[in-house]
C-alpha cells in the first residue's frame, strides 16, 4: 500500500528478515534493558521496563521507506462445568487427605507454575517441581529392598548380600537427575510409563539449554507438557 507521505506499507512480507531481526533482538536487547533498569533504579525508586510495541522498517534501493506490519492476536477460552455437591465434597476430602503427603517445595513450585502466564517461568516452575520431587523421592527409597525385588524378578535365586551392598553403594552415588528420575519411576512411581521417562529426558534437555544460554525460551507446549508430567508424579506420590 502506497501511503500519502510516499512510504510503502506491507504486511508480513519479509519473514526471513524478521527472523534475523528477532535473533538480533534476542542477543542485543536483554543487556540494554538490564543496563537501563540498573541505571534508572534508585534506593527509593524502582523502575521496570516493559515492551509496548515492535516496528519493522527499511528503505528500498530508491530511498523509499517501507513499513512492514503484522498483527499478532491471542485469545483465551474458559469453559465452566458444574459438578454435584456430592462430587465436590469427595474432591475436597481427597485433597485434604493428600495435601500433607506432598513435598512442600515441590507443591509450591507447582502452584507458582499454575499461577504464571509467562511460558518460560511457567516451564521452569513445573520443571523445578519435578526436580525437587525426584530428589526427595530418591532419598526416601529403600534401595537395597528395591534392588532385591528387581533382581529377583528376573531370577530364581536371591542375590548375594555382597552384591546387593555393592549395587546399593553405586545407587547412593547417583547424582544425575535423569538417572534418579528413572530409578524413581522404576521403584516407586508405578503410574509412569516409558513415554513419561522419554518426556522427562526431553524436558531436561530444554531446561539445560536455557540454563546454559543456548535458548532463551522453551518450545511451544513445553510448559504444558511439564505441567502434565508434574501433575502425574505429584498426584501419584500423594496417593
Amino acid at each position: 500500500m502506497k501511503m500519502s507521505d510516499g512510504s510503502i506499507t506491507t504486511y508480513d512480507s519479509f519473514p526471513s528478515l524478521r527472523e534475523t531481526l528477532k535473533s538480533l533482538e534476542d542477543r542485543v536487547l536483554p543487556p540494554v534493558v538490564s543496563t537501563l533498569t540498573l541505571a534508572l533504579n534508585e534506593p527509593e525508586r524502582y523502575v521496570a521496563l516493559r515492551k509496548v510495541a515492535r516496528a519493522s522498517a527499511g528503505r528500498t534501493a530508491g530511498g523509499v521507506t517501507v513499513h512492514d506490519i503484522r498483527l499478532d492476536m491471542r485469545a483465551d477460552l474458559t469453559v465452566s462445568r458444574s459438578i454435584s455437591d456430592t462430587r465436590a465434597v469427595e474432591i475436597l476430602d481427597v485433597s485434604v487427605s493428600r495435601a500433607p503427603r506432598l513435598h512442600q517445595r515441590s507443591a509450591r513450585y507447582f502452584a507458582l507454575g499454575t499461577a504464571e502466564d509467562d511460558q518460560l517461568k511457567k516451564f521452569l516452575f513445573f520443571f523445578l517441581s519435578l526436580e525437587v520431587e525426584t530428589h526427595a523421592a530418591f532419598v526416601g527409597i529403600d534401595h537395597a529392598h528395591k534392588l532385591r525385588r528387581h533382581i529377583l524378578r528376573d531370577g530364581t535365586r536371591a542375590p548375594r548380600q555382597s552384591t546387593v551392598e555393592l549395587i546399593t553403594r553405586d545407587v547412593s552415588k547417583w547424582n544425575n537427575l535423569f538417572d534418579r528420575f528413572v530409578w524413581c519411576a522404576t521403584s516407586v512411581w508405578s503410574g509412569l510409563a516409558d513415554d513419561d521417562i522419554t518426556l522427562f529426558k526431553n524436558l531436561k534437555g530444554i531446561r539445560d539449554a536455557i540454563a546454559h544460554g543456548q535458548s532463551s525460551e522453551p518450545p511451544a507446549e513445553s510448559a504444558r507438557q511439564a505441567e502434565l508430567l508434574a501433575h502425574k508424579v505429584l498426584w501419584g506420590q500423594a496417593d
